[in-house]
């Protein structure tokens, strides 16, 4: 289950977003491979529009040995967008593995949690980093978090894109990721994916608060320095979202990597982008 959670929320907290001029529909999937092994998908069905956002990201895992176990995810996520920042979400998730399941519902307003509703509830530790009412500001959920909203139309830039911390409240925990621009490369999907430059965003996981000191996983994710996010354009608007992950891990990197990037433009925009002129070739 956490090679699954770290895949799927890597797409979710890696995402970057801009209001389009019109609704804009994105489809995707994603392949999740541990060092030569291929061992799970993630899909996403995303829609934009000036005044906001909605995802459904889905992902499952299948058993390779003691490495992965059979386990399924699903996260749902809904913004509203005011000027140049992100004024309301609601966002849910659901995961299970064999019989155990985990379930959050969260709304956040300004920034700041209205309901949280996390099952199992965190156990009462010694060494738990507890949660403060400042520490719960100003934060985004695991969809909301990473969203860019682009003030200009010109071509992406690695450093607006890429050069932020972003606080994340995941309903237990709560965590900074630190990005910051590492290049610009090629990213080729094939046939059905995306195909031009991608740029790439070295990432820090910070714990913040809520987890436990003695927890090895968090203790590995701090410090490890083998993340990456890369980053594409969604033709016709000013939207950025992942197109690969990278996780470091002690097997080899977790790697999320879109096979199918489709992207439906509003009629509008097609015609437009069919009848514009060609300058004439010799």
């Amino acid at each position: 289950m956490r090679v699954l959670l770290a895949a799927t929320l890597a797409l979710t907290i890696i995402g970057a977003a801009d209001a389009a001029d019109a609704p804009t529909d994105l489809r995707a999937s994603y392949a999740i491979t541990l060092a030569i092994f291929t061992i799970g998908k993630v899909d996403v069905t995303a829609h934009f529009t000036p005044g906001g956002y909605s995802a459904d990201i889905t992902g499952s895992t299948s058993g390779l040995g003691r490495l992965v176990s059979d386990s399924r995810a699903e996260l749902k996520g809904d913004g509203t967008f005011t000027g140049a920042r992100i004024a309301q979400t609601t966002y849910s998730l659901r995961t299970a593995e064999h019989d155990f399941f985990t379930r959050v519902d969260m709304d956040l307003r300004d920034g700041a949690p209205g309901k949280v509703d996390a099952d199992p509830v965190l156990i009462d530790a010694p060494d738990r980093v507890p949660l403060t009412p400042e520490l719960l500001r100003h934060i985004f959920d695991p969809v909301s978090g990473f969203i860019v909203l682009r003030q200009n139309d010109g071509p992406p830039d690695g450093k607006e894109i890429c050069n932020r911390t972003v606080p994340v409240f995941d309903g237990w925990v709560r965590y900074d990721i630190s990005l910051t621009y590492k290049e610009t490369s090629k990213f080729d999907g094939g046939r059905n994916g995306y195909a031009g430059p991608a740029i790439i965003c070295q990432a820090r996981y910070v714990p913040v608060a809520g987890h436990r000191l003695s927890n090895d996983s968090v203790q590995f994710m701090a410090q490890n320095k083998r993340l990456e996010a890369w980053m594409a354009p969604v033709k016709g608007t000013n939207l950025m979202v992942p197109i690969k992950i990278v996780i470091g891990t002690t097997v080899g990197d977790l790697a999320v990597t879109a096979r199918d990037f489709v992207v439906t433009m509003p009629q509008r925009q097609t015609e437009a982008a069919a009848t514009t002129p060609r300058p004439a070739t010799r």
